[in-house]
């Protein structure tokens, strides 16, 4: 099966769109063997694609008996054979005609999909400016991903499976999130999530799972969080399943969403406030199998502290706050 790798460089900015066009990035010199940087094919090779600095792009595959359609709203069509087996949406963040478009890179229904040596670069008060978001895709890797942004660095949607994000510079921005989920009262789970090697500077969040306060199907289940490095985040580590934005939608409501099988491993900073760790886990549907093993993470010169509501689950070796997860 073939796969993509991608090397990309995004840069929030504006500009102004060229007509509609269409383009087959083969032609260009795009390979889907797994092995060779298509990148030239997709910003342009020569005088061949204008301009140099793509509109938003996306890519999605429709069945298994056609060619690959992408469609870019406003600006420029790209087609692509399937042999390629990567669905790409690569939204630049442009403010044009007082429209705001959020994210940069988007994975959206995709299958065997690598990124390397991503770096995206966003304003740190730019809202809805999310570095890469997975959604509805499974068996994607990202690696040397340096991300600077208002939102999320990077963002993880309902139906990921077999994510791998290694060796993420996050900061600033909202860190690495799974969700939000729940939403949507019938949602498919996020299963198989791996965090290796991060760090977070200035961020937000260290690494944090959200879920909407409303009744929903949706889960998580399986994740690993390892050898992250956190420098003064807000919430070093949270999970977050009172997500009400404005308080719309969902007050007086609990998350239906289940989480369970969640490992912290090889964790250590700063904390920007006192509680380090935070659990707030529904009522409905507790979070289970949390694990702590060697957690290390302070508050300057104070006692840094954990909070658990509905959380279960057990620690190892040292962890610091101490764990206040319920056996």
């Amino acid at each position: 099966m073939s796969t993509m790798v991608l090397m990309i460089n995004l840069t929030s900015s504006s500009v102004a769109f060229a007509a509609p066009t269409t383009f087959n990035v083969v032609d260009l010199g795009a390979k889907g063997d797994g092995r060779t940087d298509s990148t030239r094919a997709f910003l342009g090779h020569g005088n061949r694609v204008a301009p140099p600095l793509l509109p938003p792009l996306s890519m999605c595959r429709k069945d298994d008996t056609s060619s690959t359609r992408s469609y870019l709203p406003g600006s420029a069509k790209v087609v692509l054979p399937l042999k390629l087996m990567a669905l790409l949406l690569l939204l630049r963040i442009i403010a044009f005609l007082g429209l705001r478009q959020i994210f940069h890179i988007v994975i959206h229904d995709c299958k065997n999909v690598k990124l390397q040596q991503v770096q995206v670069t966003a304003s740190g008060n730019s809202p809805n400016t999310d570095g890469i978001h997975v959604q509805g895709s499974t068996d994607v890797t990202i690696t040397q991903a340096n991300i600077k942004t208002g939102d999320d660095c990077i963002s993880i949607g309902p139906g990921t499976t077999n994510l791998w994000m290694e060796n993420i510079n996050c900061g600033p921005g909202h860190g690495i999130s799974i969700g939000s989920l729940g939403k949507a009262a019938n949602e498919q789970g996020v299963q198989n999530v791996t965090v290796k090697t991060a760090t977070f500077s200035g961020s937000q969040n260290g690494v944090r799972i959200k879920t909407w306060a409303r009744p929903s199907t949706g889960y998580v289940k399986g994740v690993l969080f390892e050898d992250i490095i956190i420098n003064n985040a807000r919430n070093p580590i949270i999970i977050d399943q009172d997500y009400c934005p404005h308080n719309e939608g969902c007050p007086g409501q609990v998350s239906g969403v289940k989480i369970s099988d969640v490992v912290y491993r090889n964790i250590r900073g700063s904390s920007g406030s006192q509680v380090a760790m935070k659990f707030d886990c529904s009522p409905k549907t507790p979070c289970s199998g949390i694990v702590l093993n060697n957690v290390d993470l302070t508050y300057g010169s104070k006692s840094a502290s954990s909070s658990c509501i509905n959380a279960d689950g057990s620690a190892f070796g040292l962890v610091h706050p101490s764990s206040c997860l319920a056996a």
